[in-house]
């Protein structure tokens, strides 16, 4: 019975002995870092660790446990993606380089005190996202910490939340990394930017919608929309995008691309705030134009971020002011989209990279970069027909009575002079009429007729067709619109209303009810305003059936 027992003590030794290396471990590794609580999905430069915060990084401590002679031990420490900071003095493919990237933010270690008084960077490989540092040797260990800033990496094919990972050489040199070994790194990944509207911001300029007409004129001269932050991180100055308070090349620019602007067209972008707002910038571009030959840039502007508020998400308005005079003669959407800026890579994706994971492409265009990701389009504007729709509510041909109209093209005016003139134009007539009398016969279908040179009715249209600036037509139903249009007064009469469509804008006109007893009733012809959109229809202020004398 003894000697059972004493075997079995035998046993309990040789266990504890097995477990020696795990219970030797003299100085415990903590790794702690405050999490970047949000980061733009698209940057390809993404801060480690909280940007709120100069000289925030992966801090880490070495809690002694129990004496023991320490050895060199290496510290390897894991990113979620390829490394797009350099430290500096770093060799790649057997080439050292004396800077690091960017160079005024490399990674760095800083604030080693106590046992790791001693420790440095030794390695890191930037596609792998590794740093690797050197754990001294000792024989009278004691606790210390170090602290990496400078970590920036490619976040932009992962999915938050983001976590790093620390793990040891060896197990057997009297350091120990306790499980659970990572750290949190990024919290949340957003979009640069959360949404861009029409509209504009509290206190701010209702810009509206830019409207030009293919006649030349402009009717709307202004328009601004909102864009709103994608997170309260997310637009960052070039200070805040570095980890130790040196300014970066650059923060999180917006870039605004507006297509379809007028030929003649000069758009200029400004910024309004709302109250108590921090934001701060300007736009590179104040002249947007049209496009033209090799030209393909002329047309965005990049707003440049200088003062934020990263606790709270920011709305801007970006109101535009039109001038000049537009050429253009085709109809159109005048649209802009926006990204996140400057656009790059961000990473060598060459089989043996030149400078790491970073790609001098992109160090070139700026740091950070960002992929290019457009919000929007938004319909800011459109060209349209230069045209007049107006109503004739009621029109009747039977018997004796019949429908005179009048419509006068009031383009050429006497106010030129002063700037608020219209632009003298030509254009032809359209008239659609709409029958509803019990007896007609045939199709329900409207009866359309619209003037051309092979198609001149009534009085005052040109050889061409058209009403010229200046000029008055006349005509009735029953004599000239039925005729041209090959339609004959049903039996039992014309009873209904007609659409007219005048090519030119600045039409007025006049109906006349007569009999042949002389006995007559006139009334002004109804403007039709243009629909804006299709939103505008249901609107009160809004839409086709907004009529105005």
């Amino acid at each position: 019975m003894k000697s059972n027992k004493w075997i079995l003590g035998l046993l309990t030794l040789v266990l504890i002995l097995a477990l020696a290396p795990n219970s030797s471990a003299q100085v415990q590794i903590i790794l702690s870092n405050a999490a970047s609580a949000a980061e733009i999905s698209s940057n390809h430069m993404m801060q480690g660790s909280d940007p709120t915060s100069v000289g925030a990084g992966l801090t880490v401590s070495g809690q002694l446990i129990a004496t023991a002679t320490l050895t060199t031990t290496y510290l390897t420490i894991t990113y979620p993606g390829p490394l797009t900071s350099t430290t500096t003095g770093y060799t790649m493919n057997g080439t050292t380089y004396a800077g690091g990237i960017p160079s005024a933010d490399p990674i760095t270690m800083q604030g080693s005190a106590g046992l790791f008084s001693a420790a440095y960077i030794t390695t890191f490989n930037g596609p792998k996202g590794t740093v690797t540092v050197v754990l001294p040797a000792s024989s009278s260990a004691t606790s210390g910490s170090f602290r990496i800033i400078g970590i920036h990496f490619d976040g932009t094919a992962l999915t938050a939340p983001l976590t790093g990972t620390a793990s040891l050489s060896s197990g057997a040199n009297g350091y120990i990394v306790p499980s659970p070994n990572t750290f949190p790194v990024v919290s949340a990944l957003s979009p640069g930017i959360g949404s861009m509207v029409n509209g504009f911001v509290t206190g701010g300029t209702n810009g509206g919608s830019l409207l030009f007409f293919t006649n030349g004129s402009t009717a709307a001269s202004t328009a601004s929309i909102t864009v709103t932050e994608g997170c309260a991180t997310c637009w960052r100055t070039p200070t805040d995008s570095s980890t130790d308070g040196n300014p970066l090349p650059n923060g999180t620019n917006i870039r605004f691309t507006v297509s379809g602007i007028p030929s003649g067209v000069t758009l200029t972008p400004s910024l309004v705030l709302p109250s108590k707002s921090a934001i701060a910038g300007t736009f590179t571009n104040t002249s947007l134009k049209a496009n033209s030959g090799s030209s393909t840039t002329n047309n965005q502007t990049t707003f440049t971020l200088s003062a934020e508020d990263m606790t709270k998400i920011e709305t801007i308005e970006v109101l535009f002011t039109a001038s000049g005079t537009s050429t253009q003669t085709s109809a159109g959407p005048i649209t802009v989209t926006a990204t996140v800026f400057p656009v790059g890579t961000g990473v060598d994706a060459a089989a043996t990279p030149t400078a790491n994971v970073v790609d001098s492409t992109s160090l070139a265009v700026g740091y950070p970069v960002f992929t290019d990701v457009e919000v929007g389009p938004v319909t800011i504007g459109t060209v349209t027909a230069a045209s007049t729709t107006l109503l004739v509510p009621y029109v009747v041909s039977v018997g004796n009575y019949d429908t005179g109209i009048e419509v006068a093209n009031t383009t050429a005016d006497p106010f030129s002079a002063s700037g608020f003139g219209a632009i003298a134009t030509n254009g032809s007539l359209s008239f659609t009429l709409y029958s509803d009398n019990a007896t007609r016969t045939g199709s329900a279908a409207p009866i359309t007729v619209t003037s051309s040179s092979t198609k001149i009715f009534g009085q005052g249209f040109d050889s061409s067709g058209n009403l010229d600036a200046g000029s008055v037509w006349t005509g009735s139903i029953t004599s000239d619109i039925l005729p041209a249009a090959g339609a004959t007064v049903p039996t039992g009469g014309f009873f209904g209303y007609v659409f007219i469509t005048a090519n030119f804008l600045d039409a007025h006109g006049i109906s006349l009810v007569y009999n042949g007893a002389g006995t007559s009733y006139g009334a002004p012809l109804l403007v039709v305003p243009p629909v804006s959109s299709s939103a505008n229809r249901a609107a009160p202020t809004g839409g086709a059936e907004n009529l105005n004398n």
